[in-house]
C-alpha cells in the first residue's frame, strides 16, 4: 500500500512527528518528494486544526490548495487525514 507510492505531509500531526512519518514511508518503500506536483500519491493532513476534521475548522495550507487545484484540473492525488495514514501503517505492519 505504501511501497512505490509517494507523501507529502502538510499541518501538524498529533500522532507522531512529520520526520518521524516521513521515515515510515520510507523504510515501506515509499518516497518523500521535495514538493506537491502531478506526481504526488497522498497528501497527509495532519489533525491538529485540520481543515478535514472538526467541522473544517482549520485553515488550508499552500500543499492542500495546490493539491486540490491539481486534482480540479484532472489529476488523482489522494488527500488523506492523519489516521488514514496511521492506518495504512498498521496495515503494513
Amino acid at each position: 500500500m505504501i511501497s512505490g507510492k509517494s507523501f507529502a505531509f502538510t499541518g501538524e500531526m498529533t500522532t507522531m512527528s512529520r520526520k518521524h512519518a516521513q521515515e515510515e514511508v520510507l523504510r515501506r518503500g515509499g518516497s518523500i518528494p521535495s514538493s506537491v506536483t502531478r506526481e504526488l500519491d497522498f497528501l497527509v493532513v495532519g489533525s491538529k486544526n485540520s481543515p478535514l476534521i472538526n467541522n473544517g475548522n482549520g485553515k488550508k495550507g499552500k500543499k492542500l490548495r495546490k493539491v486540490e487545484e491539481l486534482n480540479q484540473r484532472g489529476d488523482k492525488i489522494q488527500i488523506i487525514t492523519e489516521g488514514q495514514f496511521i492506518d495504512m501503517l498498521q496495515v503494513e505492519m
